[in-house]
């Protein structure tokens, strides 16, 4: 019988796949003309925006540099103690007020669902199948797909997983979901350099009555335009045509399927159905770009996009860096790295060492340094937007330090990047 593996194990499988991911982007570039042209315009985009915006200064200062020198991973360590002193309460400030633990059941009860078409997306079903299971229901990919989201495997009915010549799509597949009475998408996540790279495009763009992510609005609609008539074809079946439609994914695929939930309520892209969408640990990707109408501070979208976003529910996990990723935050990580090597460039190897180790008291002066690096206004360049997680609520899961275990907090999409100090270097980044 097959076992659940454990998290060491199930962390390993997960790391194998990944430099496989690498692997197969680096064979790929060798050996396709296509995808060697592809790669190179989309990092020659990317590099060209970092040293046009000044972004790349930014960061040769806070990482090129120090690293070179061998302070980098000592900086990380002593911004990591500061935040966890000064800021392990950050989720507070973005807290919907009137919202706990019993007002979120139902988000829970679906976050623990669907995780499941998001995580199978992956591919990796046997390090994620958590429960016991005869070995022979595994040996196909789809049969695995059926197993791990306790579907029929006669429900998994598309899977794309090719690697056009021409094109970057994220791997993906759509399943029926009798419980749900849903289509369901799952997009994978990140596991390649290819991915990476479009991670990385963050530029604003535009897209759907406002600004996207550049590199995620471009895959969205590169995913719909290969699986689109795929899936509204599945909507004509019988059995089928009153079904829901939901969007899922974790990480990139996450921010995917925001963004592709947007394009289905703003462009009708499956009609009138129900559209749902349910991301795990997604970026920053859409900005409204509309003026405050009604005085409360924030964006207010045209009631389509809106309609997009009370449809779309996020979860993030504890000190995860993704969901605070965009060219503000990063921009404001490098200028708060930047202040603490100023610092620690004047003290002695041995010193930042102890300090690491926490044998010694982070000096009052970083602490200070830091202070005033988060509070710097910067000004905005090209390309930079205040991009949100487009989603009616952000059910954020915090450890508890007593017992190590998980509450949940429902927060305001909006307010959860204006948290302090955006990306959280924890142990877990």
């Amino acid at each position: 019988m097959h076992q659940p593996p454990s998290d060491s194990r199930s962390a390993f499988l997960s790391a194998i796949s990944i430099v496989v991911g690498v692997l197969g982007d680096i064979v790929g570039v060798m050996f396709n003309p296509a995808k060697t042209k592809r790669g190179a315009a989309a990092m020659g985009q990317l590099k060209a925006y970092l040293d046009a915006s000044g972004v790349g200064d930014e960061l040769e200062n806070a990482v090129w540099e120090p690293m070179l020198r061998g302070r980098l991973l000592h900086n990380l360590k002593i911004l990591s103690d500061i935040q966890q002193q000064q800021d392990a309460d950050r989720h507070i400030e973005s807290k919907l007020e009137g919202t706990g633990v019993t007002n979120i059941e139902r988000e829970v009860r679906e976050g623990h669902r669907f995780m499941r078409f998001a995580t199978a997306a992956y591919g990796m079903i046997k390090s994620a199948v958590d429960f016991v299971v005869d070995p022979e229901e595994l040996k196909s990919h789809k049969d695995a797909i059926a197993v791990h989201t306790c579907i029929d495997p006669e429900d998994v009915r598309y899977m794309y997983s090719k690697d056009d010549c021409d094109k970057n799509i994220l791997h993906h597949f759509a399943a029926v979901d009798r419980k749900t009475k849903s289509i369901i998408l799952a997009l994978r996540g990140t596991l390649s350099i290819s991915c990476a790279i479009t991670d990385g495009q963050g530029m604003a763009r535009d897209f759907c009555l406002g600004l996207a992510h550049h590199g995620m609005a471009d895959m969205a609609e590169k995913v719909w335009e290969v699986s689109g008539k795929v899936i509204n074809s599945l909507f004509l079946e019988d059995e089928l045509k009153d079904y829901g439609f939901i969007i899922t994914g974790h990480s990139l695929g996450a921010g995917v399927a925001c963004l592709l939930n947007i394009m289905c309520h703003v462009n009708k892209l499956v009609g009138k159905r129900k559209v749902m969408c349910y991301g795990f640990a997604p970026p920053p990707t859409y900005s409204p770009c509309n003026l405050d109408d009604t005085g409360d501070g924030k964006p207010d979208p045209p009631d389509l996009v809106k309609q997009a976003i009370q449809n779309c529910t996020a979860y993030i996990h504890d000190n995860d860096a993704v969901p605070f990723l965009l060219i503000s935050s990063i921009r404001r990580l490098a200028l708060i790295l930047d202040a603490v090597d100023n610092k620690t460039e004047n003290m002695w190897f041995y010193d930042r060492w102890k300090v690491c180790h926490e044998w010694k008291d982070i000096p009052r002066e970083i602490h200070k340094a830091v202070a005033e690096a988060a509070n710097i206004e910067l000004k905005f360049v090209d390309g930079e937007c205040n991009m949100i997680i487009p989603a009616r609520s952000v059910i954020w899961a915090k450890k508890k330090v007593l017992n190590d275990k998980f509450e949940g907090f429902c927060c305001d999409s909006s307010l959860v990047l204006v948290a302090k100090n955006t990306v959280f270097m924890s142990p877990e980044v």
